[in-house]
């Protein structure tokens, strides 16, 4: 058994927190608030998008503002893998010239 539970080291990544849990962390966290000029907190749930939910799940019971979402890309370039990392493959679109 590993901790936070499962048989797995996996399964307690596997996991969205409470809000019960996560009302755990507000005493803590605004205490170093006070004390601190920043405070992260890093989430180590990374199964799917846990961690992100947690985070908004976490800011809004700290009344923090929901950061915007990003801006769409104007642009994709599909630059399929090749063993050779640094050299697109034969019929990958050529890349932009560096900036």
């Amino acid at each position: 058994m590993v901790p936070g539970g499962g048989t797995r080291t996996g399964d307690r990544f596997d996991h969205r927190y409470t809000p019960d849990e996560l009302r755990g962390w507000l005493a803590p966290i605004r205490q170093l608030g006070a004390e601190a000029e920043e405070v992260h907190h890093l989430f180590n749930d990374n199964q799917q998008n846990f961690a992100v939910l947690d985070a908004f799940e976490l800011a809004a019971l700290l009344g923090l503002p929901r950061p915007r979402p990003m801006p769409e890309p104007t642009a994709v370039l599909p630059l399929p893998l090749t063993a050779d990392a640094d050299r697109p493959a034969d019929d990958a679109p050529p890349r932009p010239p560096p900036r």
